[in-house]
């Protein structure tokens, strides 16, 4: 850099204009170069003595400097020149050349949940944090530092504020949200350094001072020994002694983390958009159906509230429908959160809804009673009507709702708002949006109107979820020396089974929570529910049949199982096994997939029935990696089987026994279906043929390694209650 450009410099620090990038560059120059220290002693002597000669307030540029006082002629360049030989020393700090006694602060408590914080070995009470150390003994807070970095930082934990854009970690847990102005940001641990690229992530230090790393979006560069690696979203690492790096998965549930808003598809919220609403419920998410409605521009007097539409309630039945015996007009939007599982699995996820509402003036009718309504259910979008129709029963698919009513004041000139808040459950794939308004006892609609809906979901700050975990050893599940910390599982436990013993179920448990078998890298993870053992596990609670890269984990029923929330035979591990050994596994009404995700890695997943066992699902989905169903003796139910999807193989081997599907699909990759025993009955609904059998898109038939021929099979025609199948088997 040339000296007219580090003259500038050395200028803007004094003027105390310098970027957080300039003070960076001016502390390394000024650590680094004996040339720049050189420059810097004579530019400050210059402004040193102009400010012994002139009052600084009259020449700008010289306000970091003092008159000196009447009877201290000593001049200022004094106290400048000693700070600058201690930096030639390295003593010499720059933070901020202010001459104040304040204290400088990087962050801000925004939220805080029994928080106690302590400096200097004292109770801190400030909402505002300086450069130090600190150390939170007890609870959670979310702090805010500059450049779009919000930190969550849960107890215990021992960490120093060095910069707005470095903090030091000492022990504990913190987990980042960062946006693209503070890319860069960096938090040191005793065993490397983490920089940001613009992402979500956490760090801890445990107490023996090893360090994790864990992405949960975007991307990271963890430095140790001079090494660095990058992480991606999903990816995680431990740093041992001699900067030994061990891959993991990432694990949000582990970390407190910060807020943040829930990017979900919503659609024209203010009616603007030229899209007709849908007659009827909407059978796909963000388009608005239901009742009679229209969108319309200003009418009867109403104008919209924000630009050239508005939506009009119009008749409580569907247009062009029967007249339905109801006196409600009700007009829906699907909001589909199944890609935000994680979040709203561990909770603290939250909607907040409004919408404005208005009445032409001197209705004849005069009921103006408006509601805004939000309902979770945990499912398929394609089979809400269902859903909405069965709410009421114990075994409903909705998870929860919460409405708020308003009554409309009758004058066209004011637009009345409706708000809720609302916790969304865990389990939930959708919310169901509803504007609503009663037609009164005439069923009569003269002017209703709403506009401006707005609805924002965002996680809140919480804590990390508190995990019940297996001592690996084999045993009951009922005997609490069985678990760590000698405690059954809690309901707000994820239940975690880890180690080389299997998990024992002989009695009846219930669970309302995540259950996950084989947790870590490399690990073992084994249940087994006895002949006389029951597992009852809510729609709130997945069961996850292996988790991690090169895990074995395996669940043998020979009593029973019922699940009423989605499963995976699998995630990203090496094997994952079900074993239904004369045992019932009952989750109908719900999803059981094999595996979870396409993974980089080998991934094996099994179901096997044998010994008369039974299995019943909404949907059996065998469409990532090695999929494998063995029906070796026993019996399938189910409303949707896919076999095969993008990736990877799918193969059914039918021993004997039945599998009865209402709707089968077979995917695009290596998708088999072996029929190998003259006991094995494929129940198919509907009047099939073998040739349209045969023929099923992608399907590919084989018997004793060859392909299927049409005169190897027989059909027939069964009922089952109000249902018609056509039962294929070999002659």
């Amino acid at each position: 850099m040339e000296e007219k450009e580090l003259l500038k410099l050395i200028d803007k620090y004094i003027d105390e204009v310098l970027t957080i990038e300039e003070t960076e560059e001016f502390n390394d120059l000024l650590e680094c170069s004996k040339d720049f220290r050189d420059l810097f002693r004579k530019r400050i002597k210059l402004h040193g003595d102009l400010a012994n000669h002139y009052d600084a307030t009259n020449i700008p540029g010289i306000t970091p400097f003092e008159k000196p006082k009447p009877e201290n002629n000593k001049p200022i360049i004094f106290t400048i020149l000693t700070a600058v030989a201690a930096i030639a020393v390295f003593a010499f700090v720059v933070i901020n050349p202010q001459t104040s006694t304040e204290p400088q602060y990087f962050a801000s408590i925004a939220f805080e949940d029994k928080a106690r914080l302590i400096s200097n070995e004292k109770l801190y009470s400030e909402k505002q944090l300086s450069k130090g150390t600190y150390k939170l003994e007890s609870g959670m807070f979310e702090l805010q530092m500059p450049n779009e970095v919000v930190l969550a930082i849960e107890a215990p934990t021992e960490f120093t504020i060095d910069n707005e854009k470095r903090i030091s970690l000492a022990s504990g847990k913190v987990s980042a949200n960062v946006g693209e102005a503070g890319r860069g940001f960096e938090v040191i641990t005793p065993d490397g350094k983490i920089i940001d690229l613009g992402t979500r992530f956490g760090v801890s230090v445990s107490d023996n001072g090893k360090t994790e790393a864990h992405v949960f979006e975007g991307e990271i560069n963890v430095v140790a020994s001079s090494k660095t690696t990058k992480l991606i979203q999903d990816q995680a690492i431990l740093l041992e002694e001699g900067a030994q790096l061990k891959e993991m998965s990432a694990d949000q549930s582990s970390f407190p983390l910060p807020g943040f808003p829930i990017k979900a598809n919503i659609s024209n919220l203010d009616f603007e958009e030229e899209k007709a609403l849908l007659i009827g419920w909407p059978k796909k998410a963000a388009v608005w159906g239901g009742d009679h409605g229209e969108q319309v521009e200003e009418h009867l007097g109403v104008k919209p509230m924000e630009g050239s539409k508005m939506l009009q309630f119009v008749k409580p039945y569907a247009k062009g429908a029967r007249d339905e015996n109801q006196n409600v007009c009700q007009i829906w939007q699907v909001i589909d959160l199944k890609s935000f599982d994680d979040e709203i699995r561990r909770g603290g996820v939250t909607a907040r809804l409004s919408a404005f509402f208005n009445t032409a003036d001197n209705l004849t009718v005069d009921d103006n009673s408006f509601s805004i309504s939000l309902v979770a259910f945990n499912g398929d979008i394609e089979e809400i009507k269902k859903y909405w129709d069965n709410q009421k029963e114990p075994l409903s698919e909705m998870l929860g709702s919460t409405s708020h009513n308003l009554k409309a004041d009758l004058d066209s000139n004011t637009w009345e708002k409706s708000e809720l808040n609302f916790q969304i459950p865990a389990g939930t794939d959708f919310l169901l949006l509803q504007l609503a308004v009663n037609a009164g006892a005439e069923r009569k609609l003269e002017g209703h109107f709403a506009d401006n809906i707005i609805l924002d979901i965002a996680t809140v700050p919480r804590r990390s979820v508190p995990i019940a975990k297996w001592n690996g050893e084999a045993g009951k599940w009922e005997n609490k020396k069985n678990w760590k910390f000698g405690q059954l599982p809690k309901p707000q436990d994820t239940v975690r089974i880890q180690g080389k013993g299997e998990a024992i179920i002989s009695e009846e448990v219930n669970l309302k929570q995540p259950l996950i078998l084989a947790t870590h890298n490399n690990s073992g993870g084994y249940l087994r529910i006895s002949k006389k053992g029951v597992l009852n596990q809510s729609a709130n609670g997945e069961l996850l049949i292996g988790y991690n890269r090169g895990g074995k984990a395996k669940l043998l029923i020979e009593g029973t199982l019922r699940k009423r929330g989605r499963a995976f035979i699998g995630r990203n591990n090496a094997e994952s096994s079900v074993v239904i050994d004369g045992g019932i596994w009952d989750s109908a009404g719900a999803l059981v997939r094999m595996p979870q995700y396409n993974s980089k890695e080998d991934t094996q997943s099994l179901l096997e029935i044998k010994h008369g066992g039974k299995f019943m699902a909404k949907a059996l989905e065998m469409i990532n990696d090695e999929s494998v169903v063995e029906l070796v003796d026993g019996y399938i139910e189910l409303e949707r089987l896919t076999i095969g999807g993008d990736n990877g193989t799918a193969v059914v081997n039918h021993h004997a026994g039945i599998l009865r599907v209402d709707n089968l699909k077979f995917g695009s990759v290596d998708s088999r279906y072996y029929i190998t025993g003259v006991e094995a009955e494929l129940w198919l609904k509907g009047d099939w043929s073998i040739d349209q059998l045969l023929s099923i898109e992608n399907s590919t038939w084989l018997f004793q390694g060859e392909a299927l021929k049409k005169d190897q099979l027989q059909v027939s025609q069964r009922k089952l209650g109000d249902k018609s199948y056509s039962v294929f088997k070999l002659q």
